[in-house]
C-alpha cells in the first residue's frame, strides 16, 4: 500500500474516532465511547503494521517527514 493511502486512512481513522468518542461522551453513549477507543486502537494497530519505508520496512515513527529517518531515502515518491 502507498504511504499517501497509508496517511489518509490514518488521518480518517483520527478524525472518526475523536468524533465518536465526543459524540458518545455528549451523549453519555458507552457504546459510542467504546466505538470510538476501538478506532483508536485500529489506528495504531494500522500505524505500526503499514506506516512503513518501503525500502527499508522499517516503521517510519511519528514523523512525516520526505526521507525515511533510517535508510535516508525519500518517501514522496511512494
Amino acid at each position: 500500500m502507498k504511504l499517501k493511502t497509508v496517511r489518509r486512512l490514518m488521518t480518517g481513522l483520527g478524525i472518526a474516532a475523536v468524533a465518536v468518542v465526543l459524540l458518545g461522551n455528549a451523549s453519555e453513549s458507552p457504546p459510542a465511547v467504546a466505538l470510538g477507543v476501538a478506532l483508536v486502537i485500529v489506528e495504531v494497530v494500522v500505524s505500526i503494521t503499514l506506516w512503513r519505508c518501503p525500502y527499508c520496512d522499517r516503521w517510519l515513527g511519528r514523523r512525516r517527514g520526505r526521507f525515511c529517518p533510517h535508510c535516508g531515502r525519500e518517501l514522496e515518491g511512494k
